[in-house]
């Protein structure tokens, strides 16, 4: 059995629906990247798929043009980057799976 760390959630709930759709709208543009170049992940692709580990890695030029198709859709300031703390809805599904388990309820 694996352990858990808790998830916490706090602040008001919105509506992420119309995000979700628009970080969607840029999945279609990303090219997947054969093989790695380097560690440096260079190469044509947009990203790279580690199947053993289960993860997916941005190149650099894949966290280039995403940044560029967030700022277009309005999801990003201009000059902002991805890993801007506020940028967290890229991890969103990841979460929200990790979440279906569990309930928070506040503090009475």
């Amino acid at each position: 059995m694996r352990a858990r760390t808790p998830l916490i959630i706090s602040g008001p709930a919105e509506d992420s629906s119309e995000m979700y759709r628009k970080v969607n709208k840029i999945i279609p543009h990303l090219i997947r990247q054969e093989k790695e170049d380097s560690d440096t992940f260079t190469g044509e692709g947009h990203f790279s798929v580690d199947e053993k580990a289960r993860q997916v890695n941005l190149t650099e030029r894949g966290l280039v043009l995403i940044e560029e198709l967030l700022v277009q859709e309005g999801i990003m300031d201009e000059g902002e980057s991805l890993y801007s703390p506020n940028q967290h809805y890229a991890d969103a599904p990841r979460y929200r799976r990790a979440a279906r388990p569990c309930a928070v309820h506040p503090r009475r």
